[in-house]
C-alpha cells in the first residue's frame, strides 16, 4: 500500500490511493449523502481551507465561509496532518460535537466554532421564481443525479409560467462528477461540443456534445464546474456574470477495487469547446 500510495502521489496533486474508508467517503460524496459538518475542503500551506460550505449544513448555519482556514480540530492542530486525516477528524456520529479553530480573511486571530455533526444529504439543485417570467436555479455541486434534478426543477419553474430569463447560480460550486456538469450544460444548448477530454494517445479523446432533444430552456445565465459553457459569444443568450474561477480542468475516476479499496487517478484534462 505504501508503494502504491507513493507512486500515485508522484503523478499529480489529485491522484491518490484510497483506503476502504476513504473510498467509501468518495462514493458517498458523489452520491450526495454522507456524515459530517457539510464542508468542501482542500489543503493550503499545511492548513485546511474551506472551498465551500454545503447549503443547509452545520457549517453553513455556523457562518463558516469559503476561504476560511481551519487551524485546529478539537485539541489536534491541523499542521502536519494530511487532508484525509483532517477530514477523518471532522467526521463522526450524527449528534456528536466538534470544535474548530477557524481563521477568516481579515481576522487577526482564529475563533472557536463548535458544531454538531449531522447526516449530510446534499441537495445539489434548488430553484425558485424570482418574479413573474424570471427564475433562479442554484447548483451547489455536480453529483450523479444533478442533471435529472435540474431538469425537474426547470420543468417546475416553467409550470409557474413562461420564462423570459433564468439565473444559473454556480457560486462556490466545488465541481464533482463530470457527467453532472455536462447534463446541466446540455439543458441550455441545442447543439455543438460542450467539452472533451484528451489523454496521452490521440484515440483516447472523448467528446461530450449537446443533445438536440435534451434542452429544457434555451435562454438564460473547480473541477467539473469548468465544463459549463464559458464562451458567451458562441452561445447567444448565455450571459456569465462574476469573477473567473480557477477550475482544475482535470477528470478523475475512482475505479472499483477488491475489498472496497480504490485509486483516484487523473485520467484526462478537460478542454472547453472553442
Amino acid at each position: 500500500q505504501a508503494a502504491i500510495r507513493g507512486m500515485l502521489m508522484e503523478l499529480d496533486p489529485h491522484s491518490a490511493y484510497l483506503t476502504p474508508d476513504q473510498f467509501e467517503d468518495l462514493q458517498s460524496t458523489t452520491s450526495g449523502e454522507f456524515g459530517g459538518l457539510g464542508l468542501e475542503v482542500t489543503m493550503e500551506d499545511g492548513f485546511v481551507k474551506v472551498v465551500s460550505p454545503i447549503d443547509d449544513s452545520p457549517a453553513s448555519r455556523a457562518d463558516i465561509q469559503a476561504g476560511d482556514l481551519i487551524l485546529k480540530i478539537d485539541d489536534t492542530f491541523v499542521k502536519g496532518l494530511s487532508l484525509a486525516e483532517a477530514v477523518e477528524l471532522m467526521r463522526g456520529e450524527a449528534g456528536s460535537e466538534v470544535t474548530l479553530s477557524v481563521l477568516s480573511d481579515g481576522d487577526e486571530k482564529p475563533r472557536p466554532v463548535t458544531l454538531k455533526r449531522d447526516r449530510i444529504k446534499v441537495e445539489s439543485v434548488k430553484s425558485e421564481v424570482l418574479e413573474p417570467g424570471y427564475g433562479y436555479l442554484r447548483v451547489s455541486q455536480f453529483q450523479n443525479n444533478t442533471g435529472h434534478e435540474a431538469k425537474k426543477a426547470l420543468n417546475e419553474l416553467k409550470a409557474e409560467g413562461e420564462l423570459s430569463g433564468l439565473i444559473l447560480d454556480l457560486r462556490n460550486n466545488p465541481g464533482g462528477v463530470l457527467g453532472g456538469a455536462v447534463e446541466i450544460s446540455d439543458l441550455f444548448l441545442d447543439s455543438g461540443l460542450i467539452v472533451y477530454t484528451q489523454g496521452r494517445e490521440s484515440e483516447s479523446r472523448n467528446d461530450y456534445r449537446a443533445n438536440p432533444c435534451a434542452g429544457v430552456l434555451r435562454r438564460s445565465a473547480r473541477g467539473a464546474g469548468a465544463a459549463r459553457p464559458r464562451q458567451p459569444e458562441h452561445h447567444p443568450g448565455l450571459h456569465p456574470s462574476g469573477l473567473p474561477t480557477p477550475g482544475q480542468d482535470l477528470r478523475r475516476r475512482p475505479p472499483p477495487r477488491p475489498a472496497a479499496r480504490g485509486r483516484r487517478l487523473t485520467r484526462n484534462p478537460l478542454l472547453l469547446s472553442p
